[in-house]
């Protein structure tokens, strides 16, 4: 009686393989995905929850300018600034802010632009802002420069409330000492040259300006100090690394904190609120805290 014989290519398939892993059933695929799908997930989820976390917490970051050569008049000013409220409905981040305004001293507080969320309320912005005045008011001056996002007939109505808007005017807050503001976002509006060509020659200047691509113009070199925001400290980057957006021509090398710049230095402020997404990771919105100091007097009064 002839044996039933198994075809070659059957019994090839059917032995197991030698030296490698045996083959993976269906059922152990499914489950590997679904492992990887619930690993992301979780991922996902923390950075989410570290992001809204991470927005609400305001910090205060003190700043030493310190100038080879600043002029006497201008030692020792210190500046709060502020910058991209972006005001939301329920203004908590206004009243955070507010709240740690009170406790703080300073010769002056400037918000550099975006009052308003984007595509948001005015009305809702000019309250977001009145809480924040509220808590300096009486104690020291407040100016401001307009945001892409702000609306013209909101800024004048800001200015109602106490704020000082400097869009492409200049004022002397010190004898020797000059605060110039930069909107570029109004048509018809002059140049830099013009606004800084009010200003006496041998004054020291600082300038606000919501976007920090006001230095790729030469005019900004005026400028003993450049007060910026915007970029909103790229709102969400990994640790260590620059971000991958800021929305500046300046690119992504400068997103947040202070550099020299020309003769003096620029400061980059990332803001307070948020737009699109309501996250902020590595990138925690601030109040800067700034003073500007001479450093060859402070070598001689060390010495």
């Amino acid at each position: 009686m002839t044996g039933h014989r198994v075809p070659e290519a059957e019994y090839l398939m059917s032995m197991p393989s030698r030296g490698g892993p045996p083959p993976q059933t269906p059922s152990r695929s499914r489950s590997r995905i679904r492992n990887l799908a619930a690993l992301l997930l979780a991922g996902i989820t923390l950075v989410l929850g570290y992001g809204v976390v991470e927005s609400w917490r305001v910090r205060l970051e003190r700043v030493v300018v310190r100038y080879q050569s600043l002029p006497p008049a201008a030692r020792g000013l210190t500046i709060l600034q502020i910058s991209d409220l972006h005001s939301r409905a329920n203004l908590r981040r206004n009243r955070e802010v507010a709240e740690m305004l009170s406790g703080l001293s300073a010769d002056l507080l400037v918000i550099t632009g975006d009052f308003r969320q984007a595509g948001g309320s005015a009305d809702v912005a000019l309250q977001g802002a009145s809480i924040v005045v509220d808590a300096v008011r009486g104690r020291m001056p407040v100016y401001a420069v307009s945001g892409n996002h702000d609306l013209q007939p909101m800024m004048g109505q800001l200015s109602q409330k106490g704020i000082v808007v400097l869009d492409n005017a200049a004022e002397s807050i010190r004898p020797g000492v000059w605060l110039a503001g930069w909107n570029p976002y109004v048509r018809g509006h002059p140049s830099l040259d013009a606004v800084l060509g009010r200003v006496p020659n041998d004054s020291f200047v600082i300038l606000l300006a919501h976007s920090p691509d006001v230095v790729l113009g030469s005019a900004s070199a005026r400028a003993g100090l450049i007060l910026c925001g915007h970029t909103h400290g790229g709102q969400m980057r990994l640790p260590g690394c620059r971000p991958w957006l800021t929305l500046t021509r300046l690119g992504t090398k400068y997103f947040h904190g202070l550099y020299p710049w020309g003769a003096g230095f620029l400061h980059i402020n990332p803001g307070i609120g948020t737009t699109m997404i309501p996250l902020r990771v590595y990138a925690s919105p601030e109040i800067t805290h700034l003073t500007l100091a001479d450093a060859g007097q402070e070598t001689a009064m060390g010495q």
